[in-house]
């Protein structure tokens, strides 16, 4: 995203979800198979889980609007992943960053 804010082509080539971990999730499981997977970044399991407003600023000062930006806690992640249909089956921290692989919790149209 940053690249096309940079190139004047703004965010309308980018997915919003509006600060909404929840809705890019369910936009997420749609797309997968029942064998796919996500792989998503985390804050920390000490941080809380919260939405602000964030903009983005080039290195010549040009600013895109304010936007709204979830970050989901590590901690919290299965309060973002069972309402989506999806599941952590792996949490991990490498060099000072959280990560949680997802998968479908259950078969599309099926059972588990």
């Amino acid at each position: 995203m940053f690249q096309t804010t940079q190139e004047g082509l703004g965010q309308t080539t980018a997915v919003g979800i509006g600060g909404d971990p929840v809705a890019l999730l369910r936009r997420c499981r749609e797309l997968l198979t029942d064998c796919g997977h996500v792989l998503v970044e985390l804050d920390a399991p000490t941080d809380a889980t919260r939405t602000v407003k964030v903009r983005i600023e080039s290195s010549s000062g040009r600013t895109s609007s304010w936007f709204p930006w979830a970050h989901v806690s590590a901690r919290d992640v299965a309060d973002v992943t069972e309402p989506a249909g999806l599941s952590a089956t792996e949490v991990w921290h490498a060099a000072g960053r959280w990560f949680a692989r997802l998968q479908p919790a259950t078969p599309v149209g099926g059972t588990p």
